[in-house]
């Protein structure tokens, strides 16, 4: 995390711009039932019921220290979406920038092999070396994630004064056993 930080620190610098990249995912909705119009002294009715009509991805890439940002709608997430999407931000929107300082998050799209698997070597070559790429370490999701175990085992007794030395206490037995069966059973991050 001290390296993210450290990036944010840093003055703004057009041959250098710091570049925040994320997805998110937007669910699309049609109306079930036309809305009433519009008359004389009412307004508007539409009712509540609503149909699926898909979803799409939206990639962002925000340049906080400029107030600029670039948003794009993919119907899907995929390592090509992503390389188009940077390959774009690299030629189009900052062609002049020496290297362009990326923060984003460690998914497995999120990477320079996604620009060796969708274009030639050479541009792939070439995309690479234009990014400085700094991954955020843990996701607020495996943050939450974290605080729940901390906050069940916070729960378990504190140890007495003969038993400070770790695994035999009751609580040190306990510890071991959480952290056991999340291993073992292999404990889902619910990150939806």
């Amino acid at each position: 995390m001290e390296d993210i930080l450290e990036v944010y620190k840093r003055p703004y610098d057009p041959k250098r711009p710091l570049i925040c990249f994320d997805e998110g995912l937007r669910c699309l909705f049609a109306e079930k039932f036309a809305p009433e119009p519009v008359r004389p002294g009412k307004p508007r009715r539409s009712d509540y019921p609503y149909q699926a009509a898909g979803s799409r991805k939206l990639l962002l890439a925000c340049e906080p220290l400029a107030g600029s940002r670039v948003v794009r709608v993919s119907k899907r997430r995929t390592k090509s979406d992503w390389a188009r999407f940077m390959r774009e931000l690299i030629e189009v929107h900052y062609p002049q920038a020496e290297r362009v300082v990326l923060v984003m998050d460690n998914l497995t799209t999120h990477n320079p092999t996604s620009f060796y698997q969708t274009f030639s070597p050479e541009v792939a070559r070439r995309l690479t070396e234009k990014l400085e790429i700094h991954y955020t370490e843990v996701s607020w999701q495996l943050v939450k994630y974290g605080r729940d175990r901390v906050e069940r085992l916070s729960s378990l007794p504190a140890p007495t004064h003969r038993q400070r030395r770790g695994v035999g206490t009751r609580s040190g037995r306990l510890a071991k056993a959480s952290q056991y069966d999340d291993n073992h059973h292999r404990v889902a991050i619910q990150h939806r």
